[in-house]
């Protein structure tokens, strides 16, 4: 949950208060002592500072992180705090209360950054290459992570076609365009290792077309 209650020890039955400025899971809570701050940290990538030294709790500060937040620690004696994320690596910084982001604190949309608006557009397109791989509409598949111009989908849908055997199937009869954006895709990561073999399949393929269209003409 995206809320924080706030229990009196003497009487648990009914929170003093509720904190709710995250927009996903709270998933790490600490303590400072010296601040009199409570940290949370959340799916939402954030650390928020919540002060407790006045007469309700208030949100002083927000720091936003690249991965979610899973863990967090205060040093019982210093201004260092150390914060854990989903990918398992872990940072240590100063507590800092004046770093406010005021902006960022809005809805769930003003808070997307590039990167998640990002990862949005990606699972979107590879959902929609997955419905036409499932209806067998491999060049409507193919066209899909084109137009998608992203290098997972790309990746992904080109890997997925060569598994059943449907490449030439969905290189056929594309224009012009979505071949040269084929080419040149596969000329840039064919220099990868892990890409070199797929990429020299859609050039041979690609090769193979454009020479049977060739002697037809």
């Amino acid at each position: 949950r995206s809320v924080v209650y706030l229990f009196d020890s003497r009487n648990s039955a009914t929170p003093l208060f509720t904190v709710s400025n995250h927009t996903k899971a709270v998933t790490a809570l600490a303590y400072s002592a010296q601040h009199d701050t409570l940290l949370t940290g959340s799916l939402d990538l954030r650390v928020n500072f919540v002060s407790l030294s006045g007469s309700e709790p208030t949100v002083v500060a927000s720091k936003k992180h690249t991965s979610p937040v899973t863990a967090l620690a205060v040093h019982p004696h210093g201004d260092e705090y150390c914060v854990g994320f989903s990918s398992g690596m872990y940072q240590s910084m100063k507590i800092e209360l004046s770093a406010r982001e005021d902006d960022s604190m809005g809805d769930a949309s003003k808070a997307r950054t590039h990167k998640e608006r990002s990862e949005i557009s990606t699972h979107k397109y590879l959902l929609a290459v997955r419905i036409a791989l499932s209806r067998f509409r491999y060049q409507r598949a193919l066209h899909t992570a084109l137009l998608s111009k992203i290098d997972d989908v790309i990746v992904s849908t080109l890997e997925e076609l060569m598994k059943r055997g449907a490449l030439r199937v969905a290189l056929a009869n594309q224009n012009d365009r979505s071949i040269v954006s084929m080419l040149k895709f596969s000329t840039r990561f064919v220099s990868r290792p892990a890409y070199t073999n797929l990429c020299l399949a859609v050039i041979d393929v690609v090769l193979e077309i454009y020479a049977g269209r060739s002697e037809e003409r």
